[in-house]
């Protein structure tokens, strides 16, 4: 299914490896290089599945949810639009896949079309997840939670799953994909937070007054000078001003290093086959609201949602929010009148990423567990859908593809861009 050797997966962690040491050179000193991480074992050579029905069929793999995230069963060709590069084609058969054994579900247990049954080639059983932690995006007293996510979902895997876990930015952890537990074990206590972001300012201002004054907005600056400044003192307000952009230069360092290390993810990712799943773990990823002011990242995040869709990746997002958490910590900056505006700003980098990309969007506020729960629970079974093609679908090429159920109450979850190989001689 997703890495077929052991040479290809120490391939891809010293590339990934490589990849982050490049991006972060350019923010900080070299990091240490982490200890070799252990080589996935190889998968069995399981040949992508393929329909037989006069013509090779296209299969498309799709998850359908309830809104408690239960797979939905029992749905027919009919009942799904899909279109490749926006024109309609014809869904033929499917079959609803259990997940962890890679078999028919015993609630759809064959095609609704003889005609389109599977050749009889394996489909690979167990789901391949990738956990990217962006330990960047929160402070040590956070790590927990972040390590939590980690140990609850090892607990959750079913035998036949595959699991790697990259943390970034580096130094961080990264465990190939495997099927082993003792390693994945191993890794959770190596998770740890290092936001730079803990220090009280001098000044009282917020996110928002910081954003609003890179703005050139005049009235925000003259709100934080009354705030903070005896009428007299004439330093006082360059002094805010320079406190303010340092602030601000900080939070687009974390963004940055955040993107560059999600980037490396993305592109170790790309190399694997099949379905595949990306759990990104992140307190935020710091992205502006307001036009011609400092932290406008969306082009930067809106871009990576590009790769990561044009990767065949399927995505969810935990956002670890800790924005209520850190107000009133006593490490925290103080308790901002605009919290939930700075809560959106945290959040915005992330929602473009996924949303572009075509992911989910989890908020956690408290425990992780609800989250994690509801990813196993949609990712155990999907549609594998025989799609009647066109000729110039089979070229080998991306293709833009996009699925539809006529059913209410619904999620579709599917990759955006798929690659189908050219016809078999």
């Amino acid at each position: 299914m997703a890495v077929r050797s052991a040479s290809r997966a120490l391939g891809i962690t010293i590339a990934f490896a490589l990849l982050m040491i490049a991006s972060a050179t350019s923010q900080q000193p070299p990091p240490t290089i982490p200890s070799q991480t252990l080589p996935l074992k190889p998968l069995p050579d399981t040949p992508p599945q393929t329909f037989k029905s006069g013509v090779e069929l296209l299969t498309v793999d799709v998850q359908v949810v309830d809104k408690k995230g239960q797979p939905i069963t029992g749905l027919k060709p009919e009942q799904f639009e899909v279109t490749i590069d926006g024109k309609k084609r014809q869904v033929v058969s499917l079959q609803l896949i259990d997940a962890a054994t890679g078999t028919p579900h015993s609630s759809n247990p064959a095609p609704a079309d003889p005609a389109g049954a599977p050749s009889g080639r394996p489909i690979s059983a167990g789901n391949l997840y990738v956990l990217a932690i962006d330990q960047g995006s929160f402070r040590a007293i956070n790590a927990p939670a972040a390590m939590h996510v980690v140990t609850e979902f090892i607990k959750r895997l079913s035998l036949n799953d595959y699991l790697g876990i990259v943390a970034f930015p580096q130094p961080g952890v990264i465990i190939d994909p495997t099927r082993e537990r003792a390693p994945l074990t191993a890794a959770v206590n190596k998770v740890v937070g290092f936001t730079s972001l803990t220090q009280r300012p001098k000044y009282r201002f917020t996110l928002s007054d910081a954003i609003d004054v890179s703005a050139r907005d005049r009235d925000a600056l003259q709100q934080v000078v009354a705030r903070n400044c005896e009428p007299n003192d004439l330093f006082c307000p360059r002094d805010i001003e320079m406190e303010m952009t340092s602030a601000l230069s900080n939070l687009e360092a974390q963004a940055v290093r955040s993107l560059d290390g999600l980037r490396g993810v993305v592109e170790m990712m790309r190399t694997l086959e099949g379905r595949k799943t990306l759990i990104l773990v992140s307190a935020g990823m710091p992205s502006g609201d307001r036009t011609g002011a400092r932290l406008y990242l969306r082009t930067n995040a809106s871009e990576l949602g590009k790769q990561a869709a044009a990767s065949g990746i399927l995505l969810y997002t935990l956002h670890m929010n800790t924005s209520f958490l850190d107000a009133f910590s006593g490490e925290g900056i103080p308790v901002s009148e605009t919290l939930m505006r700075e809560a959106g700003v945290y959040a915005r980098g992330l929602d473009l990423f996924n949303g572009t990309a075509g992911g989910a969007l989890m908020e956690v506020n408290t425990g992780p567990d609800f989250a994690v729960d509801r990813v196993i629970r949609e990712t155990s079974a999907y549609y594998l859908l025989a799609v009647k093609p066109e000729p110039a679908d089979h070229d080998g090429k991306g293709h833009a593809i996009n699925v539809k159920v006529n059913q209410r109450d619904t999620s579709v979850r599917s990759r955006k861009t798929m690659i189908f190989p050219k016809p078999t001689s």
